[in-house]
């Protein structure tokens, strides 16, 4: 079986801007912005691990990188790119931190655990095992829009 691209699995991977640009083909100029954006985010996320192991936190996992990049490609592109970390128990953290919507998505593995508003009155809702593909609902509910 051929390789194919995270991108190309990732169903609800469609193309909308503020202008209003919908499927089909994007001015270059904004398609390659947002290429680029995506791939710094890859590449942060790819250099995690050894963040963790320089801080001397508990190893990243591969099923916690590789969820993490899958949904970093599967973002649709008309939400925000989110701000990533790792914490001390080997988990990538997601934020998000638009002024009208706060959210947070830790990434354990396949497990995800989402808080939106994190803070005093932060809401948190259940855990969702994520396998790939596709994002669940309660994911794209809570990622701001650019």
């Amino acid at each position: 079986m051929g390789k194919i691209s995270m991108n190309a699995n990732c169903r609800n991977s469609t193309y909308q801007t503020r202008r209003g640009y919908r499927g089909g083909v994007a001015p270059a100029s904004v398609a390659f912005q947002a290429s680029r954006e995506r791939e710094l985010l890859a590449r942060t996320i790819a250099a995690l691990p050894e963040l963790a192991e320089e801080r001397g936190y508990k190893a990243v996992s591969d099923k916690t990188i590789s969820s993490a990049l899958a949904i970093a490609q599967c973002l649709p592109e008309n939400r925000a790119l989110p701000k990533v970390a790792v914490d001390e128990d080997g988990d990538i953290l997601m934020v998000w931190g638009e002024p009208s919507q706060k959210f947070a998505l830790t990434i354990e593995g396949e497990t995800l655990h989402m808080v939106v508003n994190p803070g005093q009155h932060s809401t948190h809702l259940d855990p969702v095992i994520y396998y790939g593909g596709y994002l669940s609902l309660p994911v794209l509910q809570n990622v701001p829009k650019r």
